[in-house]
């Protein structure tokens, strides 16, 4: 039974390959057309250097693809720098006094003071209302005698 089982399977192959020879043997060759050659299209102006990689700035973190992102708000800008206004401090003025001589009057001594035409009596601590009442007079020696101005502070002296 297995030979002829092997033979009915040889003998459908081999009817097969016929069938394939007949079948190719009855085609025929195709004719190859030509189409006439189209009417070229007006020349594009087309930027080629537009084209070419080397010429782009891919370092730019916008421009490169593999840059990593961030979809986070941006960090606020920098404090601006703290600007620091040194101001010179205002001259003292000189003292627009000068002396004139002492007075001793019952155990008082009183400087006698002159600014201008106009001469006025001071004893020390007092402020000097001739001068814009911005003076005030500390002490005397026998050497000079001590002012204060009062906006800034300063000591000037009134040599004698």
């Amino acid at each position: 039974m297995r030979q002829l089982l092997r033979g009915d399977a040889l003998l459908s192959i081999a009817a097969l390959a016929l069938a394939a020879t007949v079948v190719m043997g009855r085609e025929t060759p195709t004719l190859e057309l030509v189409q006439p050659a189209l009417p070229q299209a007006p020349a594009l102006d087309i930027d080629l250097s537009r084209l070419d990689r080397s010429a782009l700035d891919l370092s730019a973190p916008e421009r490169d693809p593999f840059a990593r992102r961030s979809f986070a708000a941006p960090p606020p800008p920098p404090p601006a720098p703290r600007v620091v206004v040194t101001v010179a401090p205002a001259p003292v003025p000189q003292v627009p006094f000068r002396y004139v001589g002492r007075m001793v009057d019952e155990g008082q001594t009183y400087l006698l003071l002159a600014r201008g035409d106009e001469i006025f009596s001071a004893q020390p601590g007092e402020l000097l209302v001739p001068g814009g009442g911005h003076w005030r007079l500390d002490g005397a020696t026998e050497r000079e005698i001590v002012f204060t101005y009062l906006p800034l502070q300063a000591r000037r002296s009134l040599p004698l």
